[in-house]
């Protein structure tokens, strides 16, 4: 799958760069990340990454900062704030792309996570490619 995003001549090693598996970064890139929100559908495939990937950025902040982290991944920093996750319950891959189809959506687009909206977040990038 990574083949179809990099083409077919590019050689990376997939075991080790992270710029195709951001799962793969070191924990010294994880701990300087900026505040993330991780979205993903329940039936996502990549729903597992996706938790694992909060898990690896709440490990590697606690880490860095010399706190213990307990084994459902919180520290007494509590960096929830700063690593959030939200799973769509019930929705797969791509969902972002089916406003036609599941009107529920538009609500996700302009609903808040404390002080971020999708739409915001969109605009902003939007507003940096120009």
């Amino acid at each position: 799958m990574a083949i179809l995003y990099i083409g077919p001549s590019q050689n990376p090693d997939l075991s080790t760069d992270y710029y195709i598996s951001p799962l793969l970064a070191p924990a010294r890139l994880l701990a300087d990340f900026p505040p993330v929100l991780l979205v993903c559908g329940e039936k996502d495939p990549f729903v597992d990454d996706t938790v694992v990937m909060a898990g690896r950025i709440r490990e590697a902040r606690a880490q860095a900062a010399g706190r213990a982290i307990d084994d459902a991944g919180r520290d007494d920093n509590n960096d929830d704030e700063w690593v959030r996750m939200e799973i769509m319950e019930g929705w797969g891959h791509g969902y972002l792309q089916m406003v036609a189809l599941m009107p529920e959506i538009k609500g996700v687009l302009e609903g808040e996570f404390g002080d971020l909206t999708f739409s915001s977040v969109l605009l902003g990038i939007l507003a940096d490619e120009h």
